[in-house]
């Protein structure tokens, strides 16, 4: 009959949802298969760092804020990451009561350069 419309047959319907189903299982596989890479890249670049003590902020601080104890915190960091600027764990003394030159974020190194210069006494 030329012109007439037939529904697509039930067993089609069936070879779409088991090629939707394959393709899903495809995709979480690939998924997982690239988290554990991702992750075993990381872990072998990070291998043999020295974890150094290192002083950092403990939240978001706007430029002229006065740093207080609470503002602070001790952190393990790479090695490579410390610099002649960054203020040690030992010298967060010398910090406390210092005003920002700068805005701060949560985790940033605490560096000499940020602080305002202090006042002559």
């Amino acid at each position: 009959m030329t012109g007439s419309f037939e529904p697509a047959s039930k067993g089609g319907q069936g070879c779409a949802v088991a090629v939707m189903v394959v393709a899903a299982l495809v995709s979480v596989a690939t998924a997982l298969g690239s988290r554990v890479w991702a992750e075993r890249k990381v872990h072998h670049a990070t291998a043999g760092w020295v974890m150094l003590p290192a002083l950092v902020y403990t939240r978001d601080l706007p430029r002229g804020a006065t740093i207080t104890m609470d503002c602070l915190i001790s952190q393990a960091r790479p090695e490579q990451f410390h610099t002649t600027s960054s203020v040690k764990p030992y010298d967060h003394d010398k910090v406390i009561g210092r005003v920002l030159s700068f805005a701060v974020r949560k985790g940033d190194p605490v560096m000499w350069p940020l602080f305002e210069p202090e006042k002559a006494k």
